[in-house]
């Protein structure tokens, strides 16, 4: 409801992506509310043991696939953020670099997720590969 949008249900990509195709303003706005999402789903804290009944797995499924839709948004998103980093002024530049640390979090905390993912069975196909950007990225950054 903040950005008018759906994160779930918008394109995703490289050509026509949503976030792909933000100017930096906009990115700058929008990038703090689906992290903000993201951190609300990531809430769901648990393990493997801990999915022991079927509404509490179907729940966490629900929640899977949410994550999905949303993690790559929001990849998306910084990948854009990223390349227009150096177009930036100055005071962009430290709310870009502020929110890319804080992907770099998150990043943790979703691949956490998914391993809980991986633990109750959901097939590896579904499961997207989460390379990280190398430390000198962020170094450059700086």
């Amino acid at each position: 409801r903040a950005v008018a949008f759906d994160f779930c249900k918008v394109k995703r990509g490289k050509e026509e992506g949503t976030l792909r195709t933000m100017n930096s303003e906009n990115l700058l706005k929008t990038l703090p509310i689906l992290q903000n999402q993201l951190d609300a789903l990531l809430e769901f804290d648990c393990t493997a043991n801990d999915l022991t009944n079927g509404v509490i797995n179907m729940c966490f499924m629900l929640l899977f696939r949410d994550l999905i839709r949303l993690f790559a948004c929001y990849n998306d998103g910084i990948i854009n953020l990223l390349e227009k980093y150096f177009e930036m002024n100055k005071k962009q530049c430290r709310e870009a670099l502020d929110l890319y640390k804080k992907f770099l979090i998150r990043m943790d905390r979703v691949a956490e997720f998914l391993k809980v993912a991986e633990n109750i069975g959901i097939d590896k196909g579904d499961i997207p590969d989460l390379t990280r950007a190398p430390n000198s990225l962020l170094d450059a950054l700086e």
